[in-house]
């Protein structure tokens, strides 16, 4: 197979109209054998390189050019950089109007690191291992007091916001911020002063010349992004051309950045109670970027009430922390979540008409659950199965239009009493969409 970037587009869009996880690993297995196919999936899915254009300009020209050296290298030149603002804005505007019509849209979803194909880097990674890097960051296990092992433990509030990792590196004097698998946000300018003040200081009231040194001017700031309510947060943050100024980023773990690149490494042991205690000198309990209160609790008793006493607040639940232990990029027991059901997220990769009255409406929605496809069709107004429904048509219909889906592909959190045998879940039941259209963000 030898494809030239017109035909790349084409492979992904019969991807995209593939709603199996099954048909989709087939066609990956194919299409992944082509080199230039390979290179595009990783430029787009590579979550530690971003490209700092939200928005693209529109093909002004009738070019017909196909992908070369030209346009790798200023794709190289982006993502590093090297070229920002107006300069980065002509010279896409200039590489778009060199290309074919189906090549400046490829080139597009490059850029806003979306392909429109309804598979991440999971599944590419699953046909072709270490094809494409992870961005992980650390999840929790539903809460067991077995697991809690010695007491005290910290106990935090589970807060009802979107997951957000701050990159601060103060030799450029930026701030990256990401979700949860590393897609960028590019909302909260507004904060990056702050964030860049805090950590600056913290570093200046340090006093051992060595632990300064360990950070090498470069943090990661791990947190919840808060903006009135859950849904006015997903609002938020997925807005394109203004910033949502109104944003508080509430910051629970902080450390350098070598220590979250090598978060799963055996060498890696940097305890949450020394992050912890450089996160209460870095940041204050209030201003737009501030970090969680904490609460050490002393017996399984004490736990309960705190949890009791967020749940009055209006919050979601609990996190129950362990003082002695690591950072690692991956679900673990040294996080604890209590909250009164669990919880998952899932893309959806299909859907399926409803019979009876639902005839000609959505009957569920279809998931990706760790390779297991799962119908979703608790949870579901009238209203929502009706215009889910025309969603999923449009969506089918879609070929090389651009722009975020308006239900294939997008993360929805699911609740559910158990996950079965085969790894199906019992009683699933549609929550609310996640944040943003293609990714989970929170914690």
């Amino acid at each position: 197979m030898n494809l030239n970037s017109d035909a790349v587009l084409v492979a992904l869009d019969d991807i995209a109209r593939t709603s199996s996880i099954n048909d989709k690993q087939a066609k990956l297995e194919i299409y992944l054998g082509d080199d230039l196919f390979r290179r595009v999936v990783v430029a787009a899915l590579d979550p530690f390189v971003t490209y700092g254009m939200a928005q693209l300009p529109e093909r002004s020209g009738s070019g017909v050019k196909q992908f070369d050296e030209p346009t790798w290298t200023l794709l190289c030149d982006m993502s590093r950089r090297n070229i920002t603002g107006n300069e980065a804005k002509i010279r896409v505007q200039i590489e778009l109007d060199r290309l074919s019509e189906a090549s400046s849209q490829l080139l597009r979803r490059i850029v806003t690191k979306d392909l429109r194909a309804g598979f991440g880097a999971t599944l590419v990674n699953k046909v072709r291992p270490n094809t494409v890097p992870t961005f992980d960051c650390m999840l929790c296990k539903p809460y067991e007091l077995k697991r809690v092992g010695v007491f005290p433990v910290i106990v935090e509030p589970k807060l009802d916001g979107v997951r957000v990792l701050a990159f601060v590196d103060l030799a450029t004097r930026s701030v990256k911020f990401l979700s949860r698998t590393g897609k960028p946000f590019t909302t909260f300018e507004h904060l990056v002063e702050p964030t860049l003040l805090a950590f600056e200081n913290f570093l200046k009231s340090e006093p051992s010349q060595y632990i300064v040194a360990q950070w090498r001017g470069q943090a990661v700031l791990d947190g919840e992004m808060i903006s009135g309510s859950f849904n006015k947060t997903v609002s938020e943050v997925r807005r394109k051309n203004e910033a949502a100024t109104d944003a508080v980023f509430h910051v629970f773990d902080c450390m350098p950045l070598y220590h979250f690149e090598i978060a799963n490494k055996a060498n890696n042991f940097l305890p949450l109670i020394n992050r912890k205690g450089w996160l209460q000198r870095m940041l204050t309990l209030d201003g737009p970027v501030r970090r969680t209160p904490v609460k050490l609790c002393h017996s399984h008793e004490e736990i309960q009430t705190t949890y009791q006493g967020f749940r009055e607040q209006g919050l979601e639940g609990a996190i129950v922390k362990i003082p002695n232990s690591p950072y690692v990029a991956k679900r673990s027991f040294n996080w604890l979540k209590m909250k009164a059901e669990d919880s998952i997220d899932a893309p959806i990769i299909g859907a399926v008409e409803g019979t009876g009255k639902y005839e000609g409406m959505l009957g569920a929605l279809v998931v990706d659950v760790e390779g297991v496809a799962v119908n979703i069709g608790s949870g579901l107004s009238d209203e929502q199965r009706a215009s889910f429904w025309a969603a999923y048509q449009k969506d089918a219909r879609r070929t090389t239009n651009g722009g975020p889906g308006e239900l294939l592909g997008r993360m929805i959190e699911i609740e559910y009493h158990e996950k079965t045998p085969d790894g199906s879940l019992r009683h699933p039941r549609f929550v609310r969409f996640r944040s943003d259209a293609f990714s989970a963000e929170k914690q």
